[in-house]
């Protein structure tokens, strides 16, 4: 097992972990980990065929506990080469994705632990849990708010993505249901970046490559199904900035 601090007894399939989560589920939680990835505990977030996002608390401490799951030969086939076999899970790569955006010094959900239930026949069961991040999503955030406050809350995205594309940051998965925002004071934002399973690393430099394009793509689609908010559009606030003209 590796931990990123401290030693504790192994969890089978424990890949990643923080210690002081270990002492949590120690203290206050399950000690099969199999069953802290149940899709019955705690309280529902998102449910899907094969995967679930549960909101526990342990030990007045509150944790997203996100599962993907392949309980099939068939569930298996379908990622085998992407995510159940020779790669990594989406578990395992959203959790990079935190670690990154972190180090960079964007605002980030901190990782508290990533794990997998693994056999020769491929994964049945991977899981990632988060800590909760004070935010909250901004497509919903956007029906609340005022224009002004809306056209604030973009311009601070647009500059984020701006900052992340810069360093080599490729998210594939920009929708707005994946920001969390809370603001800072004085019409400004801070926005955290969550689900990111696909993200990819490019060298860092000007972003006119396919993925950014279509990190902007998803974006400005996201946008025009926010209701209200839609109008926004025509303020160009999302997009990659033009040069000015020679």
């Amino acid at each position: 097992m590796k931990t990123d601090r401290g030693n504790f007894p192994a969890f089978p399939g424990l890949l990643r972990a923080d210690s002081s989560f270990l002492a949590r589920i120690e203290q206050y939680g399950p000690k099969d980990l199999a069953a802290f990835s149940s899709p019955t505990l705690g309280r529902s977030v998102k449910a899907a065929l094969s995967s679930w996002v549960r909101c526990q608390e342990i030990g007045s401490k509150t944790y997203y506990v996100k599962t993907y799951d392949y309980p099939s030969l068939r569930a298996k086939g379908r990622g085998w080469l992407r995510n159940t076999a020779f790669a990594e899970t989406r578990a395992e790569r959203e959790y990079r994705a935190l670690r990154w955006l972190a180090r960079a010094g964007f605002p980030a959900p901190r990782p508290a632990a990533v794990w997998l239930d693994r056999t020769f026949l491929g994964v049945n069961r991977a899981c990632l849990v988060t800590e909760a991040w004070p935010g909250r999503p901004v497509d919903r955030l956007l029906l609340e708010l005022d224009p002004g406050q809306g056209r604030s809350l973009l311009a601070d995205l647009r500059g984020q993505i701006e900052s992340m594309h810069a360093l080599g940051f490729r998210d594939r998965n920009m929708d707005l249901r994946n920001w969390l925002a809370r603001s800072s004071g004085e019409g400004r934002w801070e926005l955290a970046k969550i689900d990111s399973p696909r993200f990819r690393l490019l060298p860092p430099g000007p972003a006119r490559d396919p993925l950014a394009a279509e990190d902007w793509s998803r974006l400005r689609s996201s946008l025009a199904r926010s209701g209200p908010m839609a109008s926004l559009l025509d303020t160009r606030l999302l997009g990659p900035k033009r040069p000015p003209p020679a």
